[in-house]
């Protein structure tokens, strides 16, 4: 067993899951950064913070290659629900 998942078959591999939310900014010595952009402020000189929440999980498979699944809700961007990345890569 494998303590509070016995659901899983036991030749699964192991899996670790996390949760995240991530704050950014990227900016130049000509720009100015703001947590909120006013209305008449120009995009590309006041740089607001990019936000962004979701769930990713790693899986070890076949022991040689980490299988990374997140999927990701931008805060800024209504017009998008949410992005799914598959890739592989090291773990968190």
């Amino acid at each position: 067993m494998y303590g509070g998942l016995a659901f899983l078959p036991a030749g699964f591999p192991p899996i670790e899951g996390a949760l995240f939310y991530d704050v950014g900014v990227a900016w130049d010595d000509a720009s100015t950064v703001k947590w909120h952009r006013d209305a008449g402020d120009d995009p590309l000189n006041v740089r607001t913070p990019s936000q962004t929440f979701g769930a990713g999980a790693r899986m070890n498979v076949f022991g040689i290659m980490i299988l990374r699944v997140d999927y990701s809700i931008p805060q800024e961007r209504s017009a998008f629900k949410g992005y799914w990345t598959l890739s592989l890569g090291p773990a968190f």
